[in-house]
């Protein structure tokens, strides 16, 4: 009874404190843009969404983007053999599935593994996460979701400087970041340097390190100059421009697999394909195997500009308007090697027949892309709040193949001989382009208090034409139509 008493007493003692503390409590909710295309707290976000803000970037100290992400439901990240460019998935999908945006501004890259993920973690005010199809907001692409990257702006203070380092353990790497930024009256700006270095991964012992705990072709650099400046415009400072210009450069190489090195490949195929000449001296049933593959990125060079206005507040039915433009150019270099081996593959009797076939495959092509957009949110009634816009997005790539190819065969028996025959280097040329117009439309429905309908569709029409090849089979036009809703 004396302990119910006392329990009683505190609890009566405590409880006009917890209601004044309630009273008191004001809670905030993130505001996030991605999901619906207006400022929208996550709570109140029909789509599924996270945000990475900017507290969790600096506390998390990820030498990447996709390891910012790492630990968002839905998120998984993938390298695809190259530690140094990583990509993301989301609910699923493949990486291509899903589109990457900084500061709303389509990056595209047309690669069946995805668009990487260019951008200085140290230069990102915070992250937006859509997990789910998001088409009719975010184009065709975005089945799988959407990340929305949102670069920093400059500091409040006049002048401030920022320096920063770090040493990564598992790769005994290193980086560094500078950066000066402020806000003089309505003018503010932002520039920063940042460079990382890392060696081969630190992993266990194991099938793709069995002689050292070090996983060979891992290593990776990135060096990063991104610019910023803004200045706030009109009597009420309701308008805001910002030019925005950004470099990144990556050079990363690619660990060997070792399922990858394969056997029981047949040898006559093999060799048709490389030298056809020599093809006719190779048995039908003639094996050989996968001695070397590895890939290498020696460049992936980033450089783009880009400029964005918003108007708020401007009328009773218009209440804002977003546009942007910009120019981006990716520069790529690819390089693959693979070694066969063939050891008695000949199918002249008494003979020994040795084939070893080394190639070289490289590629470089530019990829430039011009892209706009123009955004409008009305207030045409109580409760609704439409969106309206255009966006149009034009993609050139220019792409240069081809292949070193060095063959050496030799033939024990009653003919003694060791040649080495280097044939012709094919090479190939291509130029291509994709252009995508599209329109979209939502209203927002506040039906009551806790209810609301989303409701929107996109119209986009996508060309495609290829412009030049060496390969006259592949000249001709494709073009496609679609609608998304939802």
């Amino acid at each position: 009874m004396r302990k119910s008493s006392l329990a009683l007493a505190i609890a009566a003692t405590l409880t006009p404190l917890i209601l004044q503390a309630e009273e008191k409590t004001t809670k905030l909710d993130t505001v996030t843009v991605v999901g619906t295309r207006t400022e929208t707290s996550v709570f109140d976000n029909p789509a599924s969404v996270s945000v990475v803000d900017r507290e969790q970037i600096q506390k998390r100290g990820a030498d990447s983007v996709a390891e910012l992400l790492r630990d968002v439901p839905g998120v998984s990240v993938v390298d695809s053999a190259v530690a140094g460019m990583k990509r993301i998935r989301i609910s699923g999908e493949q990486a291509n599935r899903v589109v990457i945006l900084v500061d709303g501004q389509e990056m595209t890259d047309h690669s069946s593994f995805g668009t990487p993920l260019l951008v200085d973690p140290a230069n990102i005010e915070r992250i937006e996460v859509v997990r789910g199809p998001a088409s009719v907001m975010h184009g065709a692409k975005a089945i799988g979701g959407v990340i929305n990257i949102i670069t920093r702006k400059g500091a409040q203070a006049p002048v401030e400087f920022e320096v920063s380092s770090g040493w990564h353990s598992g790769t005994k790497g290193w980086e560094g970041q500078a950066a000066v930024s402020g806000t003089l009256d309505r003018f503010d700006y932002r520039l920063s340097f940042s460079a990382d270095e890392h060696g081969d991964r630190r992993v266990a012992k194991g099938q793709h390190s069995p002689a050292s705990k070090k996983l060979y072709n891992s290593s990776y650099q990135n060096k990063d100059v991104s610019l910023h400046s803004g200045v706030k415009l009109g009597e009420a400072q309701n308008h805001y421009v910002a030019l925005k210009a950004n470099y990144h450069r990556l050079e990363a190489d690619g660990w060997e697999d070792n399922f990858s090195l394969v056997d029981g490949l047949p040898a006559k195929a093999m060799v048709q394909q490389f030298s056809p000449a020599y093809a006719g001296t190779v048995s039908d049933t003639g094996t050989m195997k996968i001695a070397n593959f590895n890939a290498n990125l020696p460049k992936r060079e980033l450089n783009k500009i880009g400029l964005h206005y918003e108007g708020s507040e401007l009328g009773d039915v218009v209440k804002k308007v977003r546009s942007n433009a910009f120019y981006q150019e990716v520069k790529r270099e690819f390089n693959n090697n693979i070694s066969l081996q063939g050891r008695d593959v000949g199918r002249i009797p008494n003979t020994t027949l040795n084939i070893d076939v080394n190639n070289r495959a490289i590629s470089s092509d530019t990829l430039t892309t011009y892209g706009g957009e123009f955004q409008f949110d009305f207030d045409f009634a109580d409760d609704h709040y439409t969106v309206f816009g255009v966006q149009a997005l034009k993609d050139e790539v220019k792409t240069k193949k081809s292949s070193q190819v060095k063959l050496d065969i030799e033939v024990l028996g009653f003919v003694n001989t060791n040649q080495q025959v280097i044939p012709d280097i094919p090479s190939s040329f291509e130029k291509a382009s994709m252009q995508t117009v599209s329109t979209f439309i939502q209203n927002e429905w506040d039906v009551t208090d806790n209810t609301k309908i989303v409701a929107g569709g996109r119209y986009y029409q996508v060309k495609s034409k290829l412009l030049e090849s060496i390969n006259t089979d592949h000249n001709g036009l494709f073009a496609f139509k679609g609608v998304a809703a939802s």
